[in-house]
């Protein structure tokens, strides 16, 4: 097997996950244009991020919702 290069043609789904206070929501408002799916209110005070608001269901689908309107 042999690695390659290529353009990618869609931009990125990144998620991140882990412990609170750790700068997973600072590290993603650095990314170009990210879009925040909160599914909890755990947003750093005085950061400006673009999203959805505050999820009302952490449902599986719900999330999934929320990642489909962004592609």
């Amino acid at each position: 097997m042999q690695i390659t290069r290529t353009t990618a043609k869609l931009p990125p789904i990144i998620v991140l996950h882990g412990q609170p206070g750790v700068g997973k929501t600072t590290l993603a408002q650095n990314f170009p244009r990210p879009v925040f799916i909160q599914t909890e209110d755990g947003c750093p005070s005085g950061l400006e991020i673009e999203t959805f608001g505050l999820c009302g269901s952490i449902s599986y689908a719900a999330v999934i919702g929320c990642v489909a309107a962004t592609i």
